[in-house]
């Protein structure tokens, strides 16, 4: 922890002053592509030092009809009553898609009812089991983190009961 409070610290410190410098001097561009270099310098140094990890292939299942449905339902709520009355057929339209998108997706879905959301492997260390709750607790006190709580430690708990 005490390497990413550093690195945060510096970062908050001369990100600021070296985005001004980028922006006044070499032009606001620089400011993006100056983070081309620096990414593939963080793919170099990550594939270069970490360990691989075990190759397991397994077929993945892209959820076509859940990509349809999500998309669906950001259209239906930023279109609705902004650009389209809310009963117009556009967004009724929209509607019967979603609500049919999500049906066939939920048919479609070959992960048991009571299938935790993760893989239990990843949760089964000691490290992870103790400091999930006090991290989330303590990040309750951030704004917004309120609504996050019960989604990030609920399928702890239930696990463990």
């Amino acid at each position: 922890m005490s390497v990413i409070g550093a690195v945060f610290a510096l970062s908050a410190m001369l990100g600021p002053v070296l985005g001004g410098w980028f922006t006044d001097g070499l032009g606001w561009r620089w400011a993006f592509w100056v983070n081309l270099p620096l990414g593939a310098a963080a793919i170099a140094s990550g594939a270069a030092f970490l360990p691989s990890a075990p190759r397991r292939v397994r077929p993945v299942r892209i959820a076509v009809a859940g990509i349809v449905a999500v998309t669906a339902i950001v259209l239906m709520a930023s279109w609705g009553g902004v650009a389209y009355r809310w009963g117009s057929p556009v967004i009724v339209s929209i509607s019967v898609i979603a609500v049919l998108a999500s049906a066939v997706e939920d048919r479609k879905s070959d992960t048991p009812p009571n299938t935790p959301p993760e893989p239990p492997h990843l949760v089964q260390s000691s490290c992870v089991d103790l400091s999930g709750p006090r991290v989330s607790a303590a990040m309750t006190i951030l704004p917004g983190r309120n609504g996050c709580l019960p989604m990030d430690q609920l399928p702890l708990y239930r696990r463990k009961n």
